[in-house]
């Protein structure tokens, strides 16, 4: 297998999340909304389609490969604000704070596969 194949792969495995989160969250928009009203942010309708329209664009980018170092570095970023906004760690205590914890140390992870992904680009196998 080559390192286009395996960055193919990695861009596929990388843009289902974000689209698979940007549709779901569309499909339930009543929900979406409510879930930005719970974090507090302003404006939850706005908020929410931002957060939409971001995972859908940064994940179409990520799997054709077009604009692919933005959309790629923007879902790094994207997610590292979302970890911290919904994920807070600091905020808990006992089972609730190891729980927070895990899952920011998880997204971590994420962040840095996709800038890794994003420093080796979209190899052969894109649009562009």
């Amino acid at each position: 297998m080559t390192d286009d194949h395996l960055l193919l792969i990695s861009r596929i495995f990388v843009a289902a999340v974000f689209l698979y989160s940007g549709v779901t969250k569309s499909i339930d928009w009543n929900g979406t909304v409510e879930e930005m009203r719970h974090f507090n942010l302003p404006t939850p309708p706005l908020a929410a389609a931002i957060c939409i329209l971001w995972q859908l664009a940064g994940g179409l980018s990520v799997l054709t490969g077009l604009w692919f170092g933005w959309g790629a570095l923007s879902l790094a970023a994207f997610t590292a604000v979302a970890t911290a906004i919904g994920h807070g760690f600091w905020r808990y205590e006992g089972a609730e704070f190891r729980r927070h914890l895990n899952v920011s140390l998880e997204h971590l992870a994420i962040v840095g596969g996709i800038v890794a992904l994003a420093a080796a680009g979209p190899g052969r196998y894109s649009v562009v």
